[in-house]
């Protein structure tokens, strides 16, 4: 089975999640530096969900974010991210055993976080 074409609007989709991804980042290590209670850690977890939010606004369908291994998978293709602080999120997820994230429009702030 092929991998879907890649149109811009597919690859703008990926590009708005793979930031959403970074968002996700900054905000569980500044969770794990400090606390979720923590004005930082609270601060980008509020910027992770701004643009998850934002990311609904432009398309009202839900967000998966696959693990495979240690890598985050994209609508069935590899993140290729050089950031370090991804990398860490895949091999947290796959260390406690999580496969996927959904999210849907009706995310709402306490479940984000």
């Amino acid at each position: 089975m092929a991998d879907a074409p890649q149109t811009p609007e597919r690859e703008s989709k990926i590009a708005d999640i793979a930031e959403l991804i970074k968002r996700l980042c900054v905000a569980v290590t500044n969770v794990e530096m400090f606390s979720a209670d923590h004005p930082m850690a609270r601060k980008s977890i509020e910027h992770a969900y701004e643009w998850l939010k934002g990311l609904f606004d432009r398309r009202p369908e839900a967000v998966v974010i696959s693990v495979a291994g240690k890598r985050i998978v994209l609508d069935g293709l590899p993140l290729e991210e050089r950031n370090p602080l991804v990398s860490k999120l895949a091999a947290k997820l796959d260390e406690v055993h999580v496969n996927n994230l959904f999210f849907q429009p009706e995310t709402t702030p306490k479940e984000f976080q």
